[in-house]
C-alpha cells in the first residue's frame, strides 16, 4: 500500500466519471495495479505481472469495495468495453491490465511534458527574479530621501510589524505614509523621528506618536519652581522671606 497514482483531467469528460460507483471501481483498479514488474503466486502457480497489471477476483473485490459480486463483474466488463482495461482469464484466475498505463502512470513524463515543465519553471524563475529586483528597487526608493541615521530604526519597525502577522505587515504605500507622518510630527528633527520609531517598535504600536512630556508627581511644586525662576529672572532681588518660604516648601517631601 505504498506509492501513488496519477489521475488525468480528461477523466472529467469520461462516462466513468458520471457514475460514482463505476468511478470508485476504476480508481480501485488503478490502485491495485503494479507500478513495477514482479512475480507472485496465485494458488500453486507462479505468475509474473507487468506494470499496470494485477490479479483479479470478483469475490475479493466485492469485499474490498463493499459491492455485490455480480455488480463487480458488470463493472469489469464495462471498463473493458471502454478500452480502459483488458483481461486475461483462465479457470484459475484473471489478470487485469490497465490500458495505456505507460501513457499517464509512468514515472517518466513524455518529452513534450518535460519541455513544458522546464519552460514553466524557467518563466517562474524569471518572474521571481523580476519581483525581487522590483522589490529591491522599491525599498531603495523609499530610503533614498531619508537621512542615513533613520534607516536602521525604520527597518526594525517594519520588521516588527511583519512579525505581527501578514495582516499587520507594511506595504510600500504604508511605509510611505509612515514617513510622511514622521515628517509631519517632527519636521527636520531626525533625533525625534528616531525616538518615535524606537518607542513604537518597543511597544509594538501600529503607528508612531510624539513622546508624551514627563508629568511631575507634584504639580503644585512645579508651579512653585516656575514662580521662583520668574523671580530670579527679574532685575531686583527677591524678598528673602518669600524666597526662603518657597525653598522650604520645595524641600518638603511629597504628600498624598
Amino acid at each position: 500500500m505504498q506509492g501513488w497514482i496519477k489521475l488525468h483531467r480528461k477523466m472529467l469528460n469520461s462516462s466513468v466519471f458520471q457514475n460514482p460507483n463505476i468511478l470508485k471501481f476504476w480508481v480501485w483498479c488503478l490502485l491495485k495495479a503494479s507500478h513495477t514488474e514482479y512475480t507472485t503466486r496465485i494458488g500453486i502457480q507462479e505468475v509474473t505481472l507487468l506494470q499496470g497489471q494485477f490479479p483479479f477476483g470478483r469475490n475479493v473485490a466485492a469485499v474490498e469495495l463493499n459491492m455485490n459480486p455480480s455488480t463487480i463483474y458488470k463493472y469489469l466488463n464495462l471498463l473493458e468495453g471502454e478500452n480502459l482495461i483488458s483481461t486475461k482469464r483462465n479457470n484459475k484466475y484473471t489478470v487485469v491490465t490497465i490500458e495505456k498505463w505507460e501513457l499517464y502512470q509512468s514515472d517518466n513524463e513524455p518529452e513534450e511534458q518535460q519541455k513544458n515543465n522546464k519552460r514553466t519553471t524557467k518563466e517562474q524563475q524569471s518572474n521571481t527574479n523580476k519581483n525581487v529586483k522590483n522589490d529591491k528597487e522599491c525599498k531603495e526608493d523609499i530610503y533614498s530621501d531619508l537621512p542615513s541615521e533613520i534607516h536602521e530604526p525604520l527597518k526594525k519597525y517594519i520588521e516588527m510589524r511583519k512579525g505581527m502577522g501578514k495582516q499587520k505587515a507594511m506595504s510600500e504605500q504604508a511605509v510611505k505614509l509612515l514617513i510622511g507622518k514622521l515628517n509631519k510630527l517632527a519636521p527636520n528633527n531626525t533625533e525625534l523621528q528616531i525616538a518615535m520609531l524606537e518607542d513604537a517598535t518597543l511597544k509594538n504600536w501600529l503607528s508612531v506618536y510624539l513622546p508624551k512630556p514627563e508629568q511631575s508627581a507634584n504639580p503644585f511644586k512645579d508651579k512653585l519652581k516656575e514662580m521662583m525662576q520668574d523671580e530670579q529672572s527679574r532685575d531686583n532681588s527677591p524678598h528673602v522671606g518669600y524666597q526662603g518660604g518657597l525653598s522650604k516648601l520645595l524641600q518638603e517631601p511629597n504628600r498624598d
